[in-house]
């Protein structure tokens, strides 16, 4: 998809920014890459690293979303969910995707 203003995006990006789990299933269901980058270098897990889209990072780390990744301003999907106020999350959300492995 691509906006108005020029940026690219691809579903499983978008399903990350509306916070929607459901959908975000359905596409990593049927194989859509979880790393996948927008034109800033961000993966889906990056734009879910928001204090409201827990559930949503907590999916994309089941489905093995990368942690170690970085955008083009040299962030990390824990950076940007520190910078968020979603920190304090992170742990037990970690916890759980481990568990649930």
């Amino acid at each position: 998809m691509r906006t108005m203003k020029g940026f690219e995006s691809r579903p499983l990006h978008m399903a990350a920014r509306l916070g929607s789990v459901a959908i975000l299933k359905q596409l990593i269901a049927h194989d859509c890459q979880v790393d996948s980058r927008t034109e800033a270098g961000n993966i889906p897990l990056m734009i879910a690293a928001k204090p409201d889209q827990a559930d949503c990072f907590l999916e994309l780390i089941i489905a093995g979303a990368d942690l170690g990744l970085l955008n083009n301003y040299r962030d990390s999907a824990m950076q940007l969910a520190k910078r968020s106020g979603f920190g304090s999350l992170v742990v037990s959300i970690i916890r759980h995707a481990i568990l649930s492995e």
